[in-house]
């Protein structure tokens, strides 16, 4: 390819995001066949923003034909990255914890406050993601499709503490076929069929 191709056959990108939301977390002990022990209770409610970027690299070439002959219909080739860095957002939490018992009408009464906390403020440390991506397409009719892609939440943090979380990981593969784009209603419709395994950041026992 010449410079000009070069550079025509090359793409960059970038995601500018902003995230905000709340996270509630209630937790609960309870001994119901106990009358010496009081149950416990305890409410976060988590509040954060922030925004992040995400870039993107894309590349694509075709081959029309081998040393031996020309192909009959030429084959193009994507080749792709994503990445985005780590970044923090900026988080506030009230939490509460008390003990309590429940009366005999089934309504909670509250017996003593354990801890309550108003508007502790902090960080969440979002890790860093990246992706791959290759793609394969011969003509109008055939397009093949991966990509592969990666967190490492191993190294998320909440107000510097770290809930014991995996690295994630998606692996995808996808395929379509598109029997004669000029034909009838049924030969036009994009068919495609795909599979996708992904592994969460949650340790589950």
């Amino acid at each position: 390819l010449g410079r000009k191709q070069s550079l025509q056959a090359l793409s960059l990108g970038v995601n500018a995001y902003y995230m905000f939301g709340n996270i509630v977390n209630s937790q609960s002990s309870i001994f119901p066949s106990s009358g010496y022990a009081f149950n416990t209770r305890s409410v976060s409610a988590l509040r954060m923003e922030g925004y992040n970027l995400n870039y993107g690299v894309q590349y694509a070439f075709s081959i029309d034909s081998t040393k031996r002959k020309k192909l009959k219909e030429p084959i193009k080739i994507l080749v792709g990255t994503t990445f985005s860095y780590r970044t923090n957002l900026s988080a506030q939490t009230d939490s509460i914890a008390y003990s309590y018992f429940t009366n005999f009408l089934g309504q909670d009464v509250v017996k003593d406050t354990i801890q309550y906390v108003q508007g502790a403020k902090g960080k969440l440390s979002i890790p860093l993601s990246i992706g791959f991506g290759l793609g394969f397409k011969k003509g109008d009719r055939w397009t093949v499709a991966t990509d592969y892609a990666i967190q490492n939440w191993s190294n998320y943090k909440a107000f510097n503490q770290s809930p014991g979380y995996k690295n994630s990981m998606r692996a995808s593969l996808g395929l379509q076929y598109i029997p004669d784009k000029e034909g009838t209603y049924l030969t036009r419709v994009n068919y495609r069929l795909g599979v996708r395994y992904v592994k969460s950041k949650l340790v589950i026992k």
